[in-house]
């Protein structure tokens, strides 16, 4: 065999060997990362189907990348779908509005029948918030990030986070006493 098909062959086994290890790293992505991304959709867009496009759109622009250059993931994909999320209500707002309601920003299927009426009702006092404290809230208690990080998210200062989720904590403890 020449020597120049020799280094094309082997060139062509390498890179078929960068591309399998990419796809292993995003699926691992994805499967660390999926769960949190749609969360934070699904309470920015109040739909489901719209967190379940976004979702894949998140993560086919992160295929589009060079995953080794990305130093916080989570942040990355958490801005990312953000920033998508908002690009959507954007095209969106031409739309006639969907009914919130029916959509569940977290799974109960597991819960009690009295943990699922509470969880309801925390639901339902989330909608109530603006969606500016809304995310906060997720972000800080659904997804354990600190204000400083959820303030690069947001692109807002981390004293503003901080305010916007005593606001919402208040509210919520109010409308939770009822």
């Amino acid at each position: 065999m020449p020597t120049e098909a020799l280094s094309f062959a082997q060139e062509r086994a390498e890179t078929d060997m960068v591309k399998a290890g990419a796809c292993l790293a995003l699926g691992e992505l994805y499967d660390e990362h999926a769960e949190a991304v749609y969360r934070l959709l699904l309470v920015i867009l109040s739909s489901a189907a719209d967190a379940q496009d976004a979702l894949g759109e998140v993560f086919l622009e992160v295929a589009r990348q060079d995953l080794g250059r990305i130093r916080n993931p989570r942040a990355y994909l958490l801005t990312s779908a953000r920033h998508r999320a908002i690009s959507m209500l954007r095209h969106r707002r031409r739309e006639l509005p969907t009914d919130p309601a029916h959509e569940c920003f977290f799974d109960t299927t597991s819960l009690g029948a009295d943990q699922a009426l509470l969880a309801q009702r925390i639901e339902a006092a989330l909608r109530e918030l603006p969606p500016e404290q809304r995310e906060v809230v997720v972000l800080k208690v659904y997804e354990g990030l600190t204000f400083a990080e959820i303030a690069k998210i947001t692109r807002t200062r981390p004293n503003t986070v901080a305010s916007r989720y005593r606001y919402a904590v208040e509210k919520l403890r109010r409308w939770l006493q009822e």
